[in-house]
């Protein structure tokens, strides 16, 4: 019991009302409204705005509706799983869903069996104060931390066990350089009523009262997304007593934030889905018509497959019970989908009879609507705009106006904002004057849609090909470019080959191709060139740091080399391309020099890094029996013993290379590769490493045979692997946009075979 219970007080009042009573209490009169104690009449005002902010909070995160629903879901109806990743570190970035769940995998492996433990997403927000959840787009990254913050709000302590109050901020907001977290609070709480705001805010932030949820870090704009993340991390550490947690897509950097454990929201099995579509399909009539037993069926069925993938995340799980709901049929794949519910959700705003006799309708019709919101979705994606000014999106609707209507007598730009898509459930008033779409994939199905109408796939390749924001236009494109997705696949083709631009850079393919072809393993040709740049850009990460460790030393002092900032994102998470470099005697020359060197090759060896873990998602693509997957887990472990044989140089770090080399021999997959005098070779320098009290040249020197006889033993030279930094972005560049390319004939589903096959065997190849 807190003594509070006859006013009436609610869970936010339970913890604002002794925070005033601290205030009124500290030095007097407090802003001339409170004296030395509460009286009823503040202790009134306290309990009703408190009140106020929970109803606020209920109504905007308490349900879920999008776009074309009738009846909104309770938030706490819709499950969402989250894993585990890591324990507190510096936030990190894996390049995929498939990443995460490999992040997860290696820190299961890394306990003992009995650390294992499944946890719920709610059970991992009460332990870890600061947490960073990440997830692929409509997985439930934004439910989740509804969910936890509506726990907060409802006050059980056997769900959540700290009683603090929820904020929640979507960071999109942050358009301009004013970024002021506290300032955003002190809003939620002047909203509601509560005196002095901005003293009670302040009070709540040092006695480490709230639990604040950032929504959205991908949807800052990537021109504001290092001075966002520098403001968070330092309103983190400034009022470090909180609870914080932040929510992302998958493949955004995040290296600004110390301290934050890692977790992913993980897509929906049959069980969550079944569940999903029952209560979706929950109201008498349909129930009556035993809908979602028919809509589940019919997911089952063979030619759903495609479509039944998307259902494990519960925005598309959405979309598909909206059109199963309206047509009794799925489409094929997501851009088809996501065209049906726009076009579903136009049709029910203008059947309205107040809309059919509006003027400002007159002349329009749901094409042409869908129309005017893809040329406003991708004019405000092209500028990282995913808010936008009232001004700012009537002169768009003033343009398509102008431009399909000849100047329309009876059309205007303001009405038809009003009118129309202000109250339907695309487009959304966030703040006041301020408008964006519903959800990120909307925008970025509809800035596909306008490419697609303006057939300006060709520009986008050149323009955004290495973007990752830009990744899902790509996949959404390939999906409404279908059939004709051959289109986009062929410039993408040449897009990625254009990075293909120094000599070197085209003989590390040849070499991939080359040591590859004929090879005896039963696999697929372009899988087995993966596997050789998995191998080779761990290798060529550690001979990179290695070399540049050396070059900055010269005199003999014990030094640690410190992980640059933002280098362990990529490399903690794919520890194939990790290369552990101890950097022994400190230089003596420059400070400064010594840095720049070393920043320059973090540089380098981080773009090696992100090259070998595209590497591992491409050679997944293929990855359609066991022993590819084995061989890649192999490729994995001979990339990590090369790079730790390199850098640690002990008898133990090469008896492991020889032990890996031994599996990778196994494997069969490289032609012309005398592996039986590799391992006799590194078996005979463990004999020659030199005693610690060797100067650094000495070190260096016995670290280079190493290499030399891994390259020699590959047909590799030293000039090849030591690519520039420029040169080494290029490749990272290049293994993206082939990547991307796999990934958009995935989401295509119809796609010539023969046109695919002649295009595969060009992959990763000049």
């Amino acid at each position: 019991m807190t003594g509070m219970e006859s006013w009436g007080v609610s869970v936010v009042g339970e913890i604002a009302i002794p925070i005033f009573r601290s205030l009124s209490g500290s030095g007097g009169k407090f802003l001339g409204i409170f004296g030395k104690s509460l009286d009823k009449k503040v202790r009134d005002v306290i309990v009703g705005a408190s009140k106020q902010y929970e109803k606020q909070f209920k109504q905007r995160h308490g349900f879920s509706q999008v776009l074309g629903m009738t009846v909104p879901l309770k938030v706490g109806s819709i499950n969402t799983t989250v894993k585990f990743l890591d324990a507190p570190t510096r936030t990190r970035t894996v390049e995929s869903d498939e990443g995460l769940e490999l992040a997860y995998e290696q820190q299961q492996s890394r306990r003992r069996p009995q650390e294992i433990s499944q946890k719920s997403g709610l059970e991992i927000a009460n332990e870890q104060q600061y947490l960073m959840v990440q997830g692929s787009p409509g997985v439930g990254k934004s439910t989740f931390l509804r969910r936890v913050a509506l726990e907060a709000l409802s006050g059980r302590t056997e769900v959540f066990q700290h009683s603090l109050i929820p904020v929640f901020i979507e960071l999109k907001r942050f358009i301009s350089n004013d970024v002021d977290i506290e300032q955003c609070i002190v809003e939620e709480f002047n909203n509601c009523g509560f005196p002095s705001p901005d003293r009670f805010t302040l009070e709540l932030l040092r006695q480490g009262k709230l639990l604040i949820l950032l929504d959205g870090l991908d949807e800052v704009p990537y021109s504001n997304l290092s001075r966002v993340t520098k403001k968070i991390q330092t309103f983190i550490e400034q009022y470090s007593f909180n609870r914080f947690i932040v929510s992302c897509r998958t493949p955004v950097c995040l290296s600004g934030f110390e301290n934050f454990s890692n977790a992913a929201v993980t897509q929906l099995g049959d069980k969550q889905i079944k569940k999903f579509i029952a209560n979706w399909f929950r109201n008498s009539e349909n129930k009556q018509a035993g809908a979602a037993e028919k809509c589940w069926k019919l997911l089952q069925e063979p030619e759903n497959i495609a479509i039944k993938n998307l259902a494990n995340t519960p925005l598309l799980l959405n979309f598909l019970c909206l059109v199963y709901e309206h047509f009794e049929y799925f489409p094929d794949n997501r851009s088809k989908l996501y065209n049906q519910v726009l076009l579903i959700s136009l049709e029910k705003w203008t059947n309205k009879k107040e809309i059919i006799k509006d003027k400002n309708y007159q002349g329009l019709h749901k094409e042409l609507e869908e129309i005017l919101l893809s040329e406003i979705a991708y004019a405000s994606f092209a500028t990282e705009s995913l808010l936008f000014s009232g001004k700012q999106i009537i002169g768009l609707i003033d343009d398509f106006l102008t431009n399909y209507f000849n100047q329309p007598q009876n059309l205007d730009a303001k009405g038809v904002l009003n009118t129309i898509f202000v109250k339907n459930d695309i487009l959304e008033q966030k703040l006041k004057g301020v408008f964006g779409f519903s959800h990120l994939t909307i925008q970025e199905y509809l800035a596909a849609y306008c490419v697609h109408k303006n057939s300006q796939y060709k520009s986008l390749v050149v323009e955004h090909l290495p973007d990752e924001r830009w990744r899902e236009v790509f996949l959404l494109l390939a999906g409404i470019m279908a059939p004709k997705v051959d289109e986009l696949l062929l410039e993408m083709e040449e897009g990625a080959q254009s990075y293909i631009n120094t000599p070197k850079l085209e003989r590390l393919l040849k070499w991939a191709d080359k040591v590859t072809d004929g090879s005896e393993a039963d696999m697929n040709p372009a899988g087995k060139r993966a596997l050789a740049f998995i191998i080779i850009s761990a290798f060529a990460n550690a001979f990179t740091k290695s070399c540049a460790v050396s070059k900055a030393k010269t005199n003999a002092y014990s030094i640690s080399l410190p992980t640059p900032k933002g280098q362990d994102t990529v490399l903690q998470v794919n520890p194939n391309a990790k290369a552990l470099v101890s950097a022994k005697d400190a230089p003596n020359a420059s400070s400064l020099a010594f840095s720049s060197t070393i920043a320059n090759a973090a540089a380098t060896a981080n773009a090696f890094a992100v090259s070998n873990a595209i590497a591992n998602a491409i050679a997944h693509t293929f990855a359609n029996s066991y022993i590819i997957k084995f061989a890649i887990s192999i490729s994995n472990a001979n990339g990590i013993a090369v790079a730790n044989a390199i850098c640690n140089t002990s008898v133990d770090s090469i008896d492991q290379l020889i032990e890996e080399t031994k599996k990778l021999e196994a494997l069969r997959i490289f032609k012309g590769v005398n592996f039986s005098s590799l391992t006799s070779k590194l078996d005979s320098l463990k004999n020659k490493i030199p005693e610690r009290r060797k100067s650094s040249e000495v070190y260096r020197e016995f670290v280079e045979r190493i290499e030399q006889t891994w390259l020699n033993a590959f047909s590799l030279d030293m000039d090849t692997v030591d690519l520039s930094k420029d040169e080494a972005k290029a490749m990272e560049n290049y293994f993206y946009a082939i990547n991307l390319m796999l990934q958009c004939k995935n989401t295509a589903v119809q796609i010539s075979e023969s046109n695919w096959e002649e295009l595969e065997k060009r992959l990763l190849r000049v």
